[in-house]
């Protein structure tokens, strides 16, 4: 009977695409609701509406969770961009941009321009905001010979995981808050330092070229794992920058799209 769970685990391992889910349910929640605070009055007023009375951060798991309807299976690739190590930012920037090296960042900014066409279009407003998510989170910029760090095991505390699943949500799990309790911690005290621009054509690549640094700190860094609590003490600032960022960023784009 073990033998045959465990067979059955490796068929079921072999059919999911590794490298779709990004920061587990409280980041993508935190993250959105740091965009909340930062959206201007007009913005949250249309942006509510739009989600039937939901805020940003109560709709920031849509694009995860919509993946189950077969209308949205073709869009696995939208949540993340293949990058190999030791790009420049010039290289990045020219590799990203194409649709097939670079789905994420390419389809956040597809999506921002459909948006300025069609504003009342709630599916790409919720898409958009999950993928505005997604290109903050550092292993969604990150190899593909690994699958985004998911071939990359790891023990955690003990316990068996892997690199990806690590940043998507042992990290920010760890911190044992709600998502308003971080939210409300990053708005105090990181979100502050994150300017608060005006969108423009092409933000997103600079956003993804963040992230991707973070992503190769990570892959160079990764002996350090084993001594877990000198990780996180390393790493809380990166995780927690790109998590305010990517509030603050969304709330960037989201207000100059519906203020």
């Amino acid at each position: 009977m073990k033998q045959i769970r465990q067979i059955f685990s490796l068929l079921l391992l072999a059919t999911v695409p590794l490298n779709v889910y990004s920061w587990g349910m409280i980041g993508h929640y935190t993250a959105g609701y740091v965009t909340d605070q930062y959206l201007t009055p007009k913005a949250k007023a249309k942006v509510t509406a739009l989600l039937s009375a939901a805020t940003v951060a109560q709709i920031s798991n849509w694009g995860d969770f919509v993946r189950s309807d077969p209308d949205f299976k073709e869009k696995d690739n939208w949540h993340y961009t293949n990058a190999e190590e030791g790009l420049s930012k010039a290289l990045f920037a020219k590799e990203i941009v194409r649709r097939d090296q670079g789905q994420n960042v390419y389809r956040v900014g597809w999506l921002i321009n459909e948006l300025k066409e069609n504003p009342n279009d709630t599916a790409a407003l919720k898409l958009l905001i999950h993928f505005v998510q997604d290109l903050h989170c550092p292993m969604h910029l990150a190899h593909a010979s690994d699958r985004g760090g998911n071939m990359i095991q790891i023990t955690w505390f003990g316990q068996s995981t892997n690199l990806h699943s690590l940043w998507d949500d042992k990290l920010i799990d760890a911190q044992k808050m709600s998502y308003t309790e971080y939210g409300d911690f990053l708005c105090r005290t990181v979100a502050p330092g994150i300017p608060l621009v005006p969108y423009e054509e092409g933000m997103e690549i600079d956003w993804a070229w963040d992230s991707y640094q973070v992503t190769e700190r990570i892959y160079n860094n990764y002996s350090s794992i084993n001594r877990h609590y000198e990780y996180m003490f390393q790493y809380k600032k990166f995780w927690e920058e790109r998590l305010a960022a990517a509030g603050v960023h969304l709330a960037s784009v989201l207000n100059g799209l519906y203020e």
